[in-house]
């Protein structure tokens, strides 16, 4: 059998036992202080089998706990962030692309400048991980002004 599964069983029973032995400590089985009844009673409460089952940890999350908040909003001063290499690359060959390739949708010509820059050199893609490094910085710069003024 499943491990987990026996562990499951292992620590039922056990408390099922620790709950007869000192509820019922003393009685007779089969008494009218210790019959089925009264056993099932105490075990399960008012719980018939087909009813339909709550668990605490879903009360809780239906009553108690908020929905979900969405993502976060940025507050419209904090500064943007840098632009990657890749978009500098892709906004100097937008134009041409799109000439060259009427009629695909935006999904299609990501296609191509992914391929495009892939198919680059290092010594090529140079030019715009400059941009991008000078991009950087500026917004190291303009984000800890914003820090500074936006506690």
């Amino acid at each position: 059998m499943d491990s987990q599964f026996n562990t499951n069983v292992y620590h039922f029973t056990s408390e099922v036992m620790t709950l007869l032995l000192e509820k019922f400590e003393g009685k007779v089985v089969g008494s009218a202080d210790m019959n089925m009844g009264v056993i099932m009673k105490e075990l399960f409460g008012d719980f018939k089998p087909g009813d339909k089952v709550i668990f605490p940890a879903q009360e809780t999350e239906t009553t108690d706990q908020p929905k979900k908040k969405g993502k976060k909003k940025k507050d419209p001063s904090e500064p943007k962030r840098p632009t990657t290499a890749f978009f500098f690359y892709t906004s100097s060959i937008r134009e041409s692309v799109s000439k060259d390739n009427p009629g695909k949708s935006v999904g299609e010509l990501s296609k191509i400048f992914g391929q495009m820059w892939a198919d680059l050199s290092e010594e090529e893609k140079t030019p715009f991980k400059e941009q991008n490094e000078k991009d950087k910085e500026r917004y190291a710069k303009e984000l800890e002004e914003w820090k500074q003024n936006n506690p």
